[in-house]
């Protein structure tokens, strides 16, 4: 930004606020303009600059100009965010932010629908498993639809099965036990009764 908007790339309606801005503040600082206020600060600067070194008035020339470069550097800046403000709001309210929006919401409202289509369709598998396993426990078997496929009426289990598993589970706990006793530098003591279950469940018939 600078003191004098004609020499900015605006359009119209930044350009009126921009000017609005800065004849307020000239107005305050009883100068016909921002240009004229930033030129009287350099003027006094120069004054400043051509008295004597050791002059009193030296010194509050050059404050004052100082004072001035600041206040209306603070002036070109609080311009600019307001023209950027304006642009971000026509950014966002212009045709392709529009635009922008629709495939994203039609994004959305596509991944909806596909979502509940599949879980409608998962929770329809499920439902057809559950009964088909029902049927075929009830000793339907043979008047199953279609849609059931080939059912077999899931298989009693045994005791014998019951202890290989408990043999496996309890084999898989030893070894478990002992690993980390080893990595922990501690006595293998603490899985003894691991070992004497899977000593006793061996020796079952």
């Amino acid at each position: 930004m600078t003191a004098d908007p004609n020499l900015m790339t605006l359009n119209d309606e930044e350009k009126a606020q921009v000017r609005k801005l800065y004849g307020e503040f000239a107005e305050l600082n009883d100068a016909p303009t921002l240009r004229a206020f930033v030129a009287r600060a350099f003027r006094w600067q120069r004054i400043a600059d051509s008295l004597r070194p050791g002059d009193d008035r030296a010194q509050l020339l050059r404050e004052r100009a100082q004072l001035a470069l600041s206040e209306a550097l603070a002036t070109e800046t609080r311009a600019g965010m307001i023209v950027a403000r304006m642009r971000a709001t026509a950014v966002v309210k212009g045709p392709e932010a529009i635009i922008a929006y629709l495939f994203f919401f039609s994004g959305v409202l596509g991944f909806g629908i596909a979502a509940d289509r599949l879980d409608s369709e998962r929770t329809q598998r499920v439902t057809v498993a559950k009964s088909c396993a029902d049927a075929v426990t009830a000793g339907a078997a043979r008047n199953l639809p279609a849609i059931c496929g080939t059912a077999t009426k899931p298989q009693s289990t045994t005791p014998a099965d019951v202890t290989s598993q408990g043999v496996v589970d309890i084999a898989t706990a030893l070894q478990k036990c002992l690993s980390a006793a080893q990595k922990a530098n501690k006595p293998t003591a603490t899985c003894q009764p691991l070992r004497a279950a899977l000593v006793a469940l061996a020796k079952e018939p």
